[in-house]
């Protein structure tokens, strides 16, 4: 997968879904929001909820309060569980990660594009080469970062 280096009009609108979201949470949507969010329109106590995904009470109300990150293996391995995008759950461990690094970065994260008989269709690259992954700059230009 080729990545480039242009500059891009940063996105001066939200999705209707999101800026609900945003509203709903009461600020912008994190991997925590969201996960309370699931949680409490499933209705359930913390303490439920906790054990569904294997964590502790107080472990989950760190990561519902942004206190606690979690890694992108496990944020995918949620969203399967929970029967949610993983892209969605994934994206958003990311920007947390970001943040925590204090750098100002935005996440995007897409699927893997497969052929129709489930092969890759793109050549992976040799093991010795690192693969470069693009993030959006908050200005809204392009940075290839390894």
């Amino acid at each position: 997968m080729a990545t480039t280096t242009e500059e891009h009009e940063p996105m001066t609108s939200k999705s209707n879904a999101m800026q609900f979201l945003e509203k709903l949470t009461g600020g912008p949507l994190t991997f925590g929001r969201m996960l309370q969010s699931i949680r409490l329109g499933e209705e359930k106590s913390l303490d439920v909820f906790a054990e569904l995904l294997g964590v502790s009470r107080s472990n989950l109300s760190d990561i519902e309060h942004g206190r606690r990150g979690v890694s992108v293996e496990r944020a995918a391995r949620w969203a399967e569980l929970l029967g949610y995008s993983q892209t969605q759950f994934v994206r958003l461990a990311l920007q947390a990660q970001l943040d925590q690094a204090g750098l100002e970065l935005y996440a995007q994260v897409t699927r893997d594009r497969k052929s129709p008989d489930g092969q890759r269709s793109v050549r992976p690259r040799k093991r010795t080469r690192t693969r470069s992954r693009v993030v959006t700059a908050a200005a809204g230009k392009r940075r290839k970062v390894a």
